[in-house]
C-alpha cells in the first residue's frame, strides 16, 4: 500500500499549487511516483503492456468545490473517468492504483501489512469484475468503511466469501446486470449470499425502484443492452449517458457509495434459485 500513500502525497502537492476551487484529475506512472517500484512478472506486475504501452498509469481525483466527507475511494480496475467524477462530487478523494490483479489467490492472511499506513476505517474499496473480487476479499481481512462491488465477486468455485470477515456484512454493497455471464452462472448471487447480504434486505431491481431501495445491499438491473453480455458486464458503472444526456444509474451509484451503513433492510431467506454448491 506504499504506492497509495505516494499517490495521496502527489495529490496533496497539486492541491497546494492552486487555490482556485476545482476538480483535480491527476495521472502519474507508478514507476515515476516511486523509483523503487520494480516489475514482478511472476505475479503479472508489469510497467508495459503487450502492445508496448505504459501499463502502470495511476489516477487520483478530488473536487475542492465540494465539502470533504473524509473518505478515500480505492478503485481496483482500469481508470473510469465517469465514476471518478461521481466520487469527487460526493466529497470523496479517489485513487486508482496499478496492482497485480492476478496475485490475490496466492496471498495468505499472514502476508498482509499491519495497516498503520492508512486509516482503513475511512477507506472505501471498490471495483468491477476481478477488481470487485479483490476488493471484497481484501475487506475480509482488513476492516474498511465499505465495499462497493460492481459485477462481482466472481468466484463460484471457492468458499472464502463465507469465512469470518473483518468488515461487517452491512458494509458490502453489490450491483449487477442480470444478463452478465457472472450473474447467469450464479457467481454473483452465490458470493452475495455467502457474504450474508441477504441479511440486509431483498434483491431490488433498480429499474423499478427508487432510493433508498429498501436499504438493501443487493441491486440488479435489466436495462436494454441489446442482449450483449459484455455490455451487461460493464454498463453498471458510469461510462456513458442515456439519450437525454443523463449518467446511467446516477442515483444507484450515489446510493452505493454514500448510503449510511446502519439502516438495513429486513433479513430474507436465501434465494433457492441461486446455486450455492460449487461445481466439482
Amino acid at each position: 500500500m506504499k504506492h497509495l500513500l505516494l499517490i495521496a502525497l502527489l495529490l496533496a502537492s497539486q492541491l497546494h499549487a492552486s487555490d482556485a476551487p476545482q476538480r483535480y484529475d491527476l495521472a502519474k506512472r507508478a514507476s515515476e511516483i516511486d523509483p523503487r517500484a520494480k516489475e514482478h512478472p511472476e505475479i503479472k506486475f508489469a510497467f508495459i503492456d503487450d502492445k508496448g504501452k505504459p501499463a502502470e498509469l495511476q489516477h487520483a481525483v478530488v473536487d475542492t468545490r465540494v465539502p470533504s466527507q473524509g473518505r478515500l475511494v480505492i478503485w481496483l480496475m482500469g481508470h473510469n473517468q465517469g465514476l471518478f467524477e461521481r466520487v469527487a462530487s460526493y466529497g470523496y478523494h479517489g485513487i486508482q492504483p496499478h496492482y497485480a490483479n492476478g496475485w490475490f489467490a496466492g496471498v495468505t492472511k499472514e502476508q498482509y501489512e499491519d495497516g498503520t499506513g492508512l486509516r482503513w476505517e475511512k477507506v472505501i474499496l471498490s471495483g468491477i469484475s476481478h477488481g470487485s473480487t479483490t476488493a471484497a476479499r481484501f475487506a475480509m481481512h482488513q476492516k474498511v468503511d465499505r465495499v462497493v462491488m460492481f459485477s462481482g465477486p466472481r468466484d463460484n468455485t471457492q468458499t472464502w466469501q463465507g469465512e469470518a470477515s473483518a468488515t461487517p456484512s452491512n458494509r458490502f454493497f453489490g450491483f449487477t446486470h442480470i444478463l452478465d455471464g457472472g450473474w447467469v452462472g450464479d457467481h454473483y448471487c452465490r458470493s452475495w449470499q455467502l457474504l450474508k447480504l441477504h441479511n440486509h434486505g431483498s434483491m431490488v431491481d433498480v429499474d423499478n425502484a427508487k432510493p433508498p431501495y429498501g436499504n438493501t445491499r443487493r441491486l440488479i438491473t435489466n436495462s436494454n443492452v441489446k442482449n450483449n453480455s459484455g455490455r451487461a458486464h460493464t454498463v453498471v458503472v458510469p461510462g456513458g449517458k442515456d439519450v437525454i444526456g443523463q449518467w446511467l444509474y446516477d442515483d444507484v451509484v450515489r446510493y452505493l457509495f454514500t448510503h449510511p451503513v446502519d439502516p438495513s433492510g429486513p433479513a430474507v431467506p436465501m434465494d433457492a434459485d441461486c446455486v450455492m454448491q460449487a461445481p466439482n
